[in-house]
């Protein structure tokens, strides 16, 4: 093997072992309480933190510029959702159940659907 297939694989070993920690830990959580919204918020926030860490990767080992592009448009739209859920982990956490107020449903969230769209188009990259 050469270097550089060495750290071809080490890189996707790591993304690999990182996901599925992520995932394992994120299904236990889950399936400890279903009706949780803290544990169903981290089931999200940690599906999206696996699919882009994926996305960087792919991103990272892509040659084509048409390619790169669309790769760092998706990390970019999975990064406002990612921060998203992090915030709603934060506002949740440790509760079983909350009640969105209306800035919440109204403001924050539209917000987040458009800039995450506007992200996939070309008025950004």
């Amino acid at each position: 093997l050469t270097m550089e297939v060495a750290i071809f694989n080490l890189d996707l070993l790591s993304v690999g072992i990182a996901s599925a920690g992520i995932g394992l830990l994120s299904v236990a959580v889950f399936l400890n309480n279903r009706r949780s919204i803290t544990n169903r918020t981290f089931l999200l926030f940690s599906l999206i933190t696996i699919t882009w860490g994926i996305a960087n990767y792919a991103n990272y080992q892509t040659n084509s510029l048409l390619s790169v592009l669309w790769l760092l448009r998706i990390v970019i739209f999975l990064g406002v959702w990612h921060a998203f859920y992090f915030f709603q982990l934060f506002y949740v956490f440790p509760r079983e159940g909350v009640e969105f107020p209306s800035w919440y449903k109204y403001v924050l969230l539209p917000l987040v659907v458009v800039t995450s769209l506007i992200n996939l188009s070309p008025l950004v990259l």
